[in-house]
């Protein structure tokens, strides 16, 4: 949130009423558990793990911008790479008791 200097993003909880619909209407299942990965909407399509972190990348303008070239890599292979950070992503990055977006 601290990098999206013109407020584009709109962050919505899984559990809402408005996060339930979309998941819903784009057939993800939340039946009992929280998605374990990251969901970018974008004039009304659905990016999914690396291509929506380059995605929303795009959007934040400056240095990000650099991380388009990312897309030269087989989606597969960074939807791996994804999956292997995000799964490490708290020895990484560390902990948070809260969500820091608000």
């Amino acid at each position: 949130m601290k990098h999206d200097k013109k407020r584009e993003f709109v962050f919505i909880s899984f559990q809402s009423a408005e996060g339930k619909k979309i998941m819903e209407s784009n057939h993800i299942k939340t039946a009992g558990s929280v998605p374990d990965t990251l969901y970018y909407f974008e004039n009304g399509k659905l990016y999914v793990k690396s291509t929506a972190i380059i995605k929303i990348c795009l959007h934040l303008g400056g240095l990000w911008k650099i991380l388009l070239i990312l897309f030269i890599i087989p989606e597969i292979l960074r939807d791996k790479i994804y999956d292997l950070i995000s799964g490490n992503r708290y020895r990484i990055f560390g902990a948070k008791g809260s969500c820091s977006y608000k």
